[in-house]
C-alpha cells in the first residue's frame, strides 16, 4: 500500500513558464535551484553531455523536481 509521496520529477520544455504555474497557481515554494553544466547529469541519465536546470518546489510534505534540458533538447 502507498502511504505517501515524498518527491517526483518532471522534464519540462520551458522551466520559467512551469515555475509561474506551480508558484502562482498552485502555491508551491522554490527550495532549490541549480544548473548542471558538468558531467554529473550525463552519468546519472546515461546521456553523455547532458546539461540541465533543476528546480525543487515544495508544498506541504511533497517536493516537485522540474528539469529543463539545455542539451539534448527535447522534441
Amino acid at each position: 500500500m502507498i502511504c505517501g509521496l515524498e518527491h517526483f520529477a518532471l522534464s519540462v520544455s520551458d522551466i520559467k513558464r512551469s515555475l509561474r504555474f506551480y508558484q502562482d497557481f498552485i502555491g508551491m515554494k522554490v527550495i532549490f535551484e541549480v544548473d548542471f553544466f558538468d558531467d554529473r547529469i550525463g552519468r546519472i541519465t546515461g546521456m553523455t553531455g547532458a546539461k540541465c536546470r533543476v528546480v525543487h518546489l515544495k508544498l506541504g510534505n511533497a517536493i516537485l523536481e522540474l528539469f529543463q534540458y539545455y542539451h539534448p533538447l527535447g522534441k
